[in-house]
């Protein structure tokens, strides 16, 4: 078993200014933690949910812009466009490196693993928490097969999805949130 001390990672000497460098660095940590066993569990949040933070998103940009703000102005869903495309590169850069760790099975640590990339709001502009966006990657153990596009019914829950996800892995629940029942996906 690795340690976090057995790592050659330097020490940033401040928080990145550019988006996507922070968000690959916390990346970057979550994977140290997998495969030293730290955790197997690691949660995310790539954009602050402050109404004015202004950020710097290098490549897509050349100065730093409000996404909460955009995301209530129609005029602005290209802009939004640019930078939910961002986002999912930073996705491919942690699945990436998932992809490149052998495991001691000698899997990939994308194949012991499952990636889930979502958001708590279908439309920004209205706030519904309807049509919510799911994405997930790696391993199929746990009963989900690959290479699907499934929509369920407008009023089902994103709890019905936790509440199946967390059964999966034997937590044994009834219930979770505001769910109405286990989400049934293939």
């Amino acid at each position: 078993m690795m340690r976090l001390s057995d790592f050659d990672f330097a020490e940033p000497t401040e928080v990145p200014a550019d988006r996507g460098e922070y968000i690959r660095l916390m990346m970057d940590l979550m994977l140290m933690a997998f495969q030293s066993d730290s955790t197997r569990v690691a949660s995310l949040m790539v954009g602050p949910e402050r109404w004015s933070a202004p950020q710097m998103y290098a490549g897509v940009f050349d100065k730093p812009v409000e996404h909460h703000t955009m995301t209530h102005d129609r005029k602005c869903d290209d802009q939004v466009a640019l930078i939910d495309h961002f986002h999912m590169s930073q996705f491919g850069y942690m699945i990436e490196q998932m992809k490149a760790i052998k495991e001691a099975n000698g899997k990939s640590l994308l194949e012991s693993s499952l990636l889930v990339v979502g958001s708590g709001l279908g439309d920004g502009a209205t706030h519904s928490l309807k049509d919510l966006p799911l994405f997930m990657v790696g391993s199929e153990t746990i009963g989900i097969q690959k290479g699907q596009h499934q929509k369920f019914d407008a009023d089902t829950p994103l709890a019905n999805f936790w509440l199946r996800l967390g059964n999966q892995f034997g937590l044994a629940m009834e219930s979770f949130a505001d769910s109405t029942g286990e989400l049934e996906i293939g």
